[in-house]
């Protein structure tokens, strides 16, 4: 089987994939390399739209769940530009999908991740309507992975702190936004794994 035959049938499978998934892959303009402008931006994920309308934990997960299969399999990758579509995206699960694959890609960048989590934070304490807070989990758990891989970035990560504590802090303040304490628990590793590399670098 020659190259080109394999090299087809790898882009048809990913194609197929990304289908599945419901991966949309806009149309990216050649000379500006950014998303064809068409008034109100479409999700990078198809399945988006679904995602918003899900009021239980349990639905969320399910389609969750087969677009991390793919990104941490390297079955399906975003471009550039989609990282940044995804990142000020109005879609929660554009957002989450992009930082499952900073997680699974292990991109070093720990102002990027920071970023997506003061975003996170920021988006959900000026919110006038209830927001879900299942892409700040997504974000923490982004970063929470990167100061466990990177020990030399635990310091860079560590200028983060004090945004770790308000976010734990308004959550104490409105439960309803982590009834199953995962933020908290989040927020606790992330500030013990700190406080464990502060001592032993002292």
């Amino acid at each position: 089987m020659s190259d080109q035959v394999i090299a087809a049938l790898i882009t048809g499978v990913a194609g197929i994939i990304a289908a599945l998934i419901g991966l949309r892959w806009r149309e990216w303009s050649k000379a500006s390399g950014r998303p064809v402008a068409s008034g109100t931006e479409p999700p990078i994920f198809d399945a988006a739209r679904q995602f918003a309308k899900f009021t239980t934990l349990e639905q969320k997960k399910k389609t969750i769940q087969p677009i991390e299969v793919a990104l941490s399999h390297g079955t399906v990758a975003l471009t550039i530009n989609q990282m940044e579509a995804c990142a000020s995206s109005e879609w929660e699960l554009d957002r989450i999908g992009l930082y499952l694959f900073e997680e699974y890609t292990a991109q070093p960048n720990h102002i990027a991740r920071l970023m997506h989590v003061r975003h996170e934070y920021e988006r959900i304490r000026a919110a006038t309507y209830p927001r879900s807070s299942l892409p700040l989990v997504y974000a923490l758990h982004s970063l929470l992975v990167l100061a466990r891989q990177q020990p030399l970035l635990a310091e860079a990560v560590g200028e983060g702190a004090e945004l770790l504590v308000d976010i734990m802090r308004f959550c104490g303040k409105h439960p309803h936004l982590d009834p199953d304490h995962e933020i908290r628990r989040l927020v606790d590793k992330l500030l013990g794994l700190l406080e464990r590399r502060r001592l032993r670098s002292a």
